[in-house]
């Protein structure tokens, strides 16, 4: 329950800097820096679990950035 509510604040936040980056809200450095420290998560043993149970709650456009471009890091590195 835990990792669920702190996961769910951490992707918020991942989401919304990935939305603000899109439309050139932050810049590349603090994109990269975000992304780079939320990656740590998707590496953690409770991760597929949570998002298995919450990617509904999250914008399709991010959805499909974790699912596809994060997973497929992960999955291969």
């Amino acid at each position: 329950e835990r990792f669920v509510s702190f996961g769910l604040l951490r992707f918020t936040a991942w989401e919304a800097a990935f939305l603000h980056s899109r439309k050139g809200i932050i810049d590349e450095e603090m994109w990269i820096a975000w992304d780079g420290g939320s990656r740590i998560l998707v590496a953690g043993p409770g991760f597929a679990r949570f998002w298995n149970e919450a990617a509904s709650a999250f914008a399709p456009s991010f959805r499909r950035y974790i699912e596809v471009e994060v997973f497929r890091e992960t999955k291969s590195g």
